[in-house]
């Protein structure tokens, strides 16, 4: 029997993370345990997404609890995507193309854009604020990190973020993905992230080829720090050879000085 690719690569994922030893990992749910949660929650998993979890079920703070968690927990879980889109709607003038004329009223506008919501892709938590598009039949999706209305693609999927975010170099570590440019791949969502919105901070794109990572300054005060420019490598060979040098020639004119007036 070939193993379908979406299988494949939800099992890479998993024997990656647990080859970390950074994550207890429980038994996975069964077919019929990931059936009724789909059932109980109303959507269906990415098929790497479901045959990462049957591989071993990730347990301990940030993790969603599939078997025994919270259900009022994990609806609100889920809702943290769909209230970030209506927060930028009621409160920034978001409004997606492909939901055609925007009504005049505000309240009117939300109501509008929940119901267009409502037949968008739901998106899935991986870990924290971490999520994947749901969807039977489709893997791949690149993660996407959602804080309210500021979303964006965090790795260029499932089993590439088990390494970013808690491979070597602890959370939040990027990696160089050659040729790879990330984006949303579910409907939507793809749109939203590339909203030019009205303030920097939302729908930023990271673009893996990029010579440089992107920092986002969570604070007014960190957005003010003070980058040291680049100084040439001969240069600054040079001026630490100087400075070192220095306390020598000092303790010789020092000592050149007491014998001239011995």
């Amino acid at each position: 029997m070939v193993e379908m690719p979406g299988v494949r690569w939800g099992g890479k994922a998993a024997r990656r993370l647990a080859g970390l030893g950074s994550v207890r990992i429980g038994p996975g749910p069964t077919g019929e345990e990931l059936a009724r949660v789909e059932e109980q929650f109303g959507f269906e998993f990415a098929d790497d997404h479901r045959s990462f979890l049957a591989a071993g079920l990730p347990a301990g703070g940030g993790w969603p609890d599939w078997r025994y968690g919270d259900p009022d927990g994990l609806r609100q879980w889920l809702a943290l995507p769909r209230k970030g889109v209506l927060e930028a709607v009621r409160s920034k003038g978001y409004w997606a193309s492909s939901w055609g004329v925007r009504p005049d009223g505000v309240t009117d506008a939300e109501a509008a854009a929940a119901d267009h919501l409502a037949a968008a892709p739901w998106l899935v938590p991986i870990f924290g604020r971490r999520y994947l598009p749901a969807g039977r039949g489709t893997y791949g999706h690149p993660v996407l990190s959602v804080y309210g209305a500021d979303v964006i693609c965090w790795a260029p999927a499932l089993v590439d973020y088990v390494l970013q975010e808690f491979g070597e170099g602890g959370v939040g570590r990027r990696y160089s993905y050659e040729g790879w440019e990330m984006s949303a791949s579910a409907e939507f969502w793809a749109e939203y992230l590339a909203w030019p919105a009205l303030e920097p901070k939302f729908a930023r794109i990271w673009h893996a080829p990029a010579p440089r990572r992107p920092h986002t300054y969570r604070h007014e005060r960190a957005s003010r720090q003070i980058r040291m420019p680049s100084v040439p490598r001969r240069l600054l060979v040079s001026l630490v050879g100087y400075l070192q040098q220095r306390p020598d020639r000092k303790i010789r004119r020092s000592s050149d000085r007491v014998g001239r007036e011995s």
